[in-house]
């Protein structure tokens, strides 16, 4: 009977592993990482074997989102690189059958560790923003082709905020630095980043995560005043924003694509039609 089918057994199993290793496949898509780095080499070796066997019944099972969470665990568990970009290429195969784009938009909320652990293990600052920009659903970045973009005087401030801490970088058309940033016990981040902040006129300022409710313009800066006496800031939801991409290049928009006018403080002598 189907209680018995192979199929029914094998995702039984898959739920028995997943009880055995503990913070195993479900914890992972909550955002828990796997406890696997802190335990003994006999524990690590046995999460090993566990994760290998989830991944086998998953690729069985033909289950996507079972099987990045495996990859994610057993890469993590071996400390593996390769086996993080499959369980990226998971992701982003499984996101990009979604034909509706507002499905796609909050497909990858819960699959940041993934990006976190490639984030962390980045070689470069095109690798770096590449992982950072895919973590958005958007593609892998040029170096040289955002330091083409940026306006004279400008410098593009990218923040990544971490699990347990975070990171700036900023470049401008020929140089780039990084900071570390650290949280404080109100899980706010410190402005000690700002002492190494670069010079330029322009800041193109690019959040992630909690950082999207700092108020960058009101921080502090070493010398006593604040940030928006001394630069003009720009703040972007991506770095894909800041060339635009084909469509801006070409000089025509589809009717739907995302578009946006944002008006501060306007000052008008009398409400408009409808704003009564």
């Amino acid at each position: 009977g189907a209680a018995t089918s192979p199929t029914r057994g094998a995702a039984a199993s898959v739920r028995a592993r997943e009880e055995e290793v503990g913070e195993g496949l479900g914890a992972v898509g909550k955002g828990v990482p796997p406890p696997t780095r802190s335990g003994t080499r006999g524990r690590r070796a046995q999460a090993e074997a566990e994760w290998a066997i989830a991944l086998s019944l998953a690729r069985e099972l033909k289950a996507p989102e079972e099987e990045w969470k495996a990859l994610y665990g057993l890469g993590r568990a071996r400390d593996e690189r390769a086996l993080l970009e499959q369980a990226a290429a998971v992701i982003e195969a499984s996101r990009a059958k979604l034909g509706r784009p507002d499905l796609r938009s909050g497909f990858l909320a819960d699959k940041r560790d993934v990006y976190d652990a490639l984030i962390e293990r980045a070689r470069g600052d095109e690798e770096w923003l590449s992982w950072l920009e895919r973590s958005r659903g958007h593609g892998a970045v040029r170096l040289a082709e955002i330091r083409r973009s940026l306006p004279e005087d400008s410098a593009l401030l990218v923040f990544w905020a971490g699990r347990r801490d975070g990171r700036l970088r900023w470049f401008t058309r020929g140089q780039s630095s990084a900071a570390a940033l650290r949280w404080d016990r109100r899980g706010q981040p410190d402005s000690g980043w700002l002492a190494s902040a670069p010079a330029a006129r322009r800041w193109i300022i690019v959040p992630d995560g909690v950082l999207a409710g700092v108020a960058f313009d009101a921080l502090p800066t070493p010398s006593g005043t604040r940030v928006i006496e001394r630069h003009e800031t720009w703040l972007l939801p991506s770095v894909a924003a800041l060339h635009g991409g084909a469509t801006r290049r070409s000089g025509w928009r589809w009717p739907w694509a995302p578009q946006l006018l944002g008006i501060g403080d306007a000052e008008t002598g009398a409400l408009l039609p409808g704003d009564e």
